[in-house]
């Protein structure tokens, strides 16, 4: 094996499907030398198209040039031992040091998962949609910030089951009843 050489650059534009089937950049190393057709190699199972002006690593044996990594200033924010698949600093999926894992869309949208089983959703506006059935089951429902206010549903004879009321949508077929207390 001759010479390896490690370098910078900076990603000009990527070409998808190449006729060898090879994601190939277009860079500028080393502050103005041009490389064209440059091969992207990627992990199995995991792809992303880096944007114009994010930074990679290049490696070049002989006089094969080949992007070996890439970064970019648009990511998240990371805390030690922290894990993070992103799309840019606001859309993400980090898996959180202290074993929470956290989903992120946008500035609005976020569903935290802790170790003790709970689950916090959090966005603008949350649907929950099922093709046939959307089940609750819980010892308790509760309304409100701390689930302490009485759920005016509790046995009410309603025109709509409780999953339709959920997605605010005429139920099919008649009544139905809506226990809010849940199995307890």
């Amino acid at each position: 094996m001759g010479a390896v050489k490690l370098f910078r650059g900076v990603i000009n534009s990527i070409a998808e499907g190449t006729s060898k089937g090879l994601r190939v950049a277009q860079l500028t190393v080393r502050g103005s030398r041009a490389l064209a057709d440059v091969p992207m190699m990627q992990q199995k199972g995991f792809a992303s198209l880096p944007a114009a002006g994010d930074a990679v690593t290049v490696m070049e044996v002989n006089d094969l040039d080949q992007v070996i990594a890439s970064d970019s200033t648009n990511r998240p924010a990371l805390a030690d031992g922290d894990t993070i698949v992103y799309a840019d600093a606001n859309t993400f999926v980090r898996l959180n040091s202290d074993k929470t894992v956290t989903v992120q869309s946008g500035t609005t949208s976020k569903i935290t998962m802790a170790p003790d089983g709970t689950i916090t959703i959090h966005g603008t506006k949350v649907i929950v949609q099922g093709d046939t059935l959307v089940n609750v089951l819980a010892p308790v429902v509760g309304l409100g910030e701390d689930a302490t206010v009485p759920n005016p549903l509790d046995g009410v004879m309603t025109p709509s089951c409780s999953q339709c009321l959920l997605l605010a949508v005429p139920h099919i077929g008649g009544s139905a009843h809506v226990f809010a207390k849940g199995l307890g």
